[in-house]
């Protein structure tokens, strides 16, 4: 790489750090939040990265630890969250130079997996700050009312992922992927005989229209819902269309943030 684009790529980087510190400022007012990492990992093995400490981003490349810590296979799921415990094996030498280095410590990840990628939320206290999984555990709503902002004010560096993601060594992807295909069935709700989910008093989604919303959700297009479905695309539209008419939505990104709604209540 020139030197000339060696200066353009940390140009985009101090932008990007300068922009993520501002977004997550609300957030290090009101809790006890020292540290934010976001990632959104593809599975080709490309990452996209906003951090509000840049010395510890290239620090990680530079050792070439995980982007992602290691979790167990059985607790990966469509979404879900996982308290970094300070001796993690395989995977200490990584958390002692974040706690020891670079002041931070009792890391939590919020994991959303999507098709052929996934996002990961990460956020610390302080190393002193024993109490902040606890405090994480206390306060869940906001973390995850933050994502949403978070969402909102990125969206002109979200938007643009795969083109500024850039390749991740081998030695630094981690076992969590994207949401496969065969995985449908296994965080689907067919195993409960629903047949309303009720948006509110009175409204509710059809088994279908929320099957169609959630694989929307999930990142899939109309034609491949239509696949999964076995129907046409021009149904799938029909059920978008429904689902846009009963909950008086519009933007896609507010069928997204419905279908996680209906999700909490569910769950």
């Amino acid at each position: 790489m020139s030197n000339s684009s060696v200066i353009m790529q940390d140009r985009k980087q101090s932008a990007i750090v300068k922009a993520t510190c501002e977004i997550v400022k609300p957030l290090f007012n009101a809790t006890n939040t020292k540290f934010f990492h976001y990632e959104r990992i593809y599975d080709n093995g490309t990452a996209f990265n906003m951090v509000t400490d840049h010395q510890w981003l290239k620090h990680l490349y530079k050792k070439k630890y995980m982007l992602t810590a290691p979790i167990p296979n059985n607790k990966i799921k469509e979404r879900f969250y996982y308290l970094i415990p300070r001796d993690l094996s395989g995977y200490s030498e990584c958390i002692d130079d974040f706690f020891n280095y670079f002041g931070y410590g009792y890391a939590v990840d919020i994991i959303h997996r999507y098709k052929d990628y996934y996002e990961l939320f990460c956020f610390a206290g302080s190393n002193h700050d024993e109490q902040m999984q606890n405090y994480f555990l206390n306060h869940y709503d906001i973390f995850e009312k933050f994502i949403l902002y978070f969402k909102d004010k990125g969206a002109k560096y979200l938007s643009q992922t795969k083109q500024m993601a850039t390749v991740l060594p081998e030695i630094m992807r981690s076992n969590v992927k994207g949401l496969q295909y065969d995985e449908q069935e296994k965080y689907s709700d067919n195993h409960f005989d629903i047949k309303r989910y009720y948006i509110n008093d009175k409204t509710y989604l059809t088994m279908r229209e929320y099957d169609c919303l959630k694989q929307l959700a999930l990142g899939y297009t109309v034609k491949e819902i239509a696949k999964i479905q076995k129907i046409s695309p021009n149904t799938v539209e029909y059920f978008l269309n429904n689902i846009k008419l009963k909950a008086q939505m519009i933007k896609k990104s507010d069928l997204i943030q419905l279908y996680y709604d209906i999700e909490k209540i569910l769950i």
